[in-house]
């Protein structure tokens, strides 16, 4: 677990240089939420040559009770023009926010292109549609504020996307029931508070704030220390899975618990295997193709991890780790099923 707390010097150095971003029309902070053993800087600090298109220039600017803040610039050029801009990089732990005013595409094409390069040493944190019910509920209690949506995105069976608009008036409990009712589950949500105080953000299953208005601190308290504890509760169950870190070389393997009979259909068992052909960090092979069951071998191209997937009657995935499982690859993997093929609840499988 984290400090629920910043020291007030990272707090005051994030908010200096949000300001200025905030200040301008439709001005947001963006950040996204990341886990890593080592720390940010040994990372960008490697030798690759993947990065010789990229120059990349960072400060140390403050580090205290645990907390490192380091401040970036890079630049990268490609085929649809430069990339170029700031963020900063606030590391607690294995714990990694990257804090950025800079536009989706600096995100998407800067920061995220140097995150895809460091794996497998870097895995972008994920929670859930009911892990996202759960902080905002917690946030209305500790600010004593009533959250009303603006926007909901959700997501139907195999990542196909829905939209909803809310309309300044209802309470986000009610975007919850509205995507329960259209067979959807939140992939992010817009909400702001209704006494007019500084509170708007929006708040995604990949991990990552975005907020509009007021100050880094209580969105870091109240939001980030969560998304960092339901990660770390994850990647506890995802730990040590391979049989070679297991007493006696036992298999221990893991569910995924969908809360309907999913499985009962034939085309449901066959598109599962396009959304595993359509994950770019494996090679698989097919042993059972839907009739009556799904049964694959897959291996992360990235650090060689191997685990084996099966339907587990008409509502379950059964992974099973082989000899190298790391928790990364299992973090990795998992973050597509639920983006791409429907949410779950995952759990360490009791024989």
């Amino acid at each position: 677990m984290i400090e629920n707390r910043l020291p007030p010097t990272i707090g005051m150095i994030i908010n200096q240089y949000s300001e200025a971003f905030l200040k301008r029309s439709r001005g947001c902070i963006r950040v996204t939420s990341l886990i890593s053993d080592l720390y940010f800087d040994e990372l960008m600090d490697r030798e690759l040559p993947e990065f010789e298109e990229v120059e990349v220039v960072h400060k140390k600017i403050h580090e205290e009770e645990g907390f490192v803040i380091w401040n970036y610039s890079m630049k990268r050029e490609t085929s649809k023009g430069k990339i170029e801009g700031s963020f900063l990089v606030l590391q607690i732990g294995y714990l990694i926010f990257v804090v950025t005013g800079n536009p989706p595409s600096f995100l998407r094409e800067g920061i995220m292109y140097l995150v895809r390069k460091t794996y497998p040493d870097i895995v972008i944190a994920y929670i859930t549609a009911e892990e996202i019910y759960k902080i905002l509920e917690n946030f209305s209690k500790s600010k004593e504020v009533k959250l009303l949506y603006s926007k909901f995105v959700g997501k139907r069976m195999f990542g196909k996307r829905f939209t909803s608009l809310g309309y300044g008036t209802e309470p986000f409990l009610e975007a919850f029931k509205k995507a329960r009712n259209d067979g959807v589950w939140i992939d992010s949500i817009r909400v702001f508070s209704e006494n007019g105080s500084k509170i708007d953000f929006n708040l995604s299953r990949g991990g990552r704030l975005t907020y509009y208005r007021g100050n880094f601190e209580e969105y870091y308290e109240h939001i980030l220390t969560s998304i960092e504890e339901y990660c770390s509760k994850r990647l506890k169950v995802f730990e040590k899975r391979g049989r070679r870190e297991s007493r006696d070389k036992e298999l221990r393997p893991i569910l995924i618990q969908f809360d309907s009979k999913v499985f009962e259909d034939s085309f449901v068992r066959k598109q599962l295997i396009n959304v595993v052909a359509n994950y770019d960090y494996c090679n698989y092979s097919i042993i059972h193709d839907g009739n009556p069951h799904v049964y694959m071998n897959i291996v992360d191209r990235i650090d060689n991890s191997t685990f084996s997937l099966r339907t587990y009657g008409s509502d379950a995935l059964f992974i099973a780790p082989k000899v190298k499982a790391t928790k990364a690859s299992l973090m990795r993997f998992s973050k597509h099923i639920m983006d791409k093929f429907r949410e779950g609840t995952i759990s360490d499988f009791s024989k």
